[in-house]
């Protein structure tokens, strides 16, 4: 499938920024190659994947990296049905149907992004001002997209005849709702799925049952929605907020090809308890699977098992009677500032900072302070 082809009747005009960017700008030529590399032997099922792709870009992004993903776990899948959207035969049997939430309706477009919101990203929650009405936000856009496909799962996939209700069934959710996506982590996702809600300040969670959708005074929406039986249809869902074109900046250089940008990786190790910062090289790389999430539905009719993406590293989470367990990757990426190497030397004490502010420590106790 050649996703960079010349699509007739598509004006230039109606072409998103995003492809734009990456067909049209020579600097972007190795992201360019690297996602091309995702679409190898993918088949366009319906034959409108191209255009799509050129118009809207986000959702078939999403699943042109899934693709990959799932080839580098070692899935068979097979392209010969145009829905669900992949359909995976080995190691075990699996339906998997991708969505993306997005920017409301009116909300903040992605082209009034300043400066300050790509270096807003590496800010820890406890330090943004609007964490809870952003967190909020995230949890309604991602439920409006969980819905919708749980809906079309029941009401179309089902009676399609080669669709075996036996069959795992999978959700794989990849989050663009909000100018400021990148720093969503995984703070919607465990409130929206097991009602864990985030507290910035302690670094605690707390159950909750609902909150009050942002923009009006009552209107609530539930959550903790895997603790309900009534979805147990979803064996669980596949998540991340970072697959960006940052994403395939940081793949390039981990696979050595040059680049103008540098990328900073925050993580937090599980081991030691602290966030830690990755300047992506090719000796210090991003794999393909950093920034996936796994959520186990633990009312599954059909459990997804665990085994299943062990040989590549996504953090995959379970949640039975009131306590979370996770397995998989030991430090998770939290975020990732891409930006040229040129800002890159004015931004590093800022980026430096912002490590010391995540951890919580003095000046004292992370630089080398003189004394009179």
């Amino acid at each position: 499938m050649d996703i960079f082809s010349t699509v007739k009747g598509l004006e230039e005009s109606k072409q998103h920024t995003k492809f734009k960017l990456l067909n049209q700008e020579a600097q972007m030529l190795n992201e360019k190659r690297i996602l091309e590399s995702w679409t190898n032997g993918m088949i366009d099922k319906d034959g409108k994947m191209v255009r799509e792709f050129q118009e809207t870009f986000h959702s078939c992004f999403w699943e042109f990296f899934l693709f990959k993903l799932f080839q580098e776990a070692g899935f068979t899948l097979d392209q010969s049905h145009q829905m669900p959207d992949f359909i995976i035969n080995a190691p075990t049997d699996m339906y998997v149907e991708a969505v993306v939430s997005n920017i409301k309706e009116g909300g903040k477009p992605e082209s009034k992004r300043t400066i300050e919101d790509p270096l807003s990203i590496l800010r820890p929650p406890y330090l943004h001002d609007m964490f809870y009405e952003e967190l909020n936000e995230s949890i309604t856009r991602d439920s409006n997209a969980v819905h919708s496909k749980i809906k079309k799962y029941r009401d179309s996939y089902l009676k399609r005849e080669w669709v075996r209700e036996e069959v795992p069934f999978v959700i794989a959710l990849s989050s663009y709702d909000q100018v400021n996506y990148g720093r969503e982590y995984i703070y919607s996702m465990l409130a929206l799925l097991y009602g864990m809600y985030f507290d910035a300040n302690s670094e605690m969670y707390y159950q909750k049952d609902s909150i009050i959708k942002p923009g009006t005074k009552d209107s609530s929406i539930s959550i903790g929605i895997f603790n309900n039986p009534s979805y147990s249809d979803i064996s669980a869902i596949i998540y991340s907020c970072t697959v960006t074109i940052g994403k395939l900046t940081s793949l390039s250089i981990s696979n050595n090809m040059s680049s103008l940008n540098t990328v900073y990786n925050i993580r937090k190790n599980n081991v030691q308890w602290k966030y830690q910062l990755q300047i992506v090289s090719s000796n210090n790389p991003e794999h393909l699977a950093d920034g996936v999430f796994i959520f186990h539905n633990p009312n599954a009719k059909h459990k997804l098992p665990e085994e299943l993406f062990s040989t590549i590293p996504v953090k995959q989470f379970f949640f039975n009677d009131g306590n979370l367990d996770y397995m998989g990757n030991a430090t998770p990426l939290v975020a990732r500032y891409n930006t040229s190497s040129l800002l890159a030397m004015v931004s590093e004490p800022y980026i430096m900072e912002q490590i010391r502010l995540y951890n919580r420590l003095s000046i004292n106790e992370c630089y080398d302070v003189v004394e009179e």
